[in-house]
């Protein structure tokens, strides 16, 4: 179980570890930042290094290009390459800042993409734009996806801290993908399930 019965029912917060009494509050800042880098999509620590990987992933022209063309990087969200397609949506929601113009295409990427990352890093720009809304259709999409068998893993796991996401929540420090199946809160997944089939389409937090 990574919720205890207590925190589950009041917000689905999964706490982090005690520092200590005399941790600072900027040290504890600090390391609940680390902690959620690495349980975000398994992009690297830091943006810089997030940027310094699609630029290899992709080539430094098209990158470039990307980067500095924010139209550019809205039409390669349609391009044939997964990679391109994955690092314009990043750019779009860590550069451009953009991903409330395209929620859209965001949802389509996160639910109905071919690529497992495109996938991963698509319901991780959705659900950030969502935190703490507790969107009763986006969490009844993702419920859906983690509870679906023939899904990948590693979609069904980045589903499952979407979930997280949408009521302010976080993973305990060691939750991992392959512990998903035997630690994940089950009950936590079926509530959303069971909100977003009273909901009417398109609603959004309760």
């Amino acid at each position: 179980m990574l919720h205890d019965e207590k925190s589950t029912q009041a917000n689905n917060t999964h706490a982090l570890p005690s520092g200590g009494a005399s941790e600072t509050t900027e040290q504890k800042r600090a390391r609940y930042h680390a902690f959620q880098r690495r349980v975000m999509d398994g992009l690297a620590q830091s943006h810089a290094e997030s940027l310094a990987w699609f630029e290899s992933a992709v080539g430094p022209e098209v990158f470039a290009e990307l980067f500095h063309d924010r139209e550019a990087a809205v039409r390669a969200l349609e391009d044939g390459d997964p990679k391109r397609r994955r690092c314009a949506l990043y750019l779009l929601v860590e550069h451009w800042k953009l991903v409330a113009e395209h929620l859209d295409r965001c949802e389509a990427l996160a639910f109905g993409d071919p690529d497992e990352a495109v996938r991963r890093t698509a319901i991780a720009a959705l659900t950030g734009h969502y935190r703490k809304s507790n969107h009763l259709r986006i969490g009844w999409l993702l419920a859906r996806v983690v509870r679906a068998e023939p899904e990948p893993l590693s979609v069904r796991f980045a589903a499952y801290l979407g979930l997280l996401r949408l009521r302010g929540g976080t993973a305990v420090p060691g939750f991992s993908q392959d512990k998903l199946l035997e630690q994940a809160d089950w009950a936590f997944v079926d509530s959303f399930l069971a909100a977003g089939k009273e909901a009417p389409p398109g609603h959004g937090s309760a």
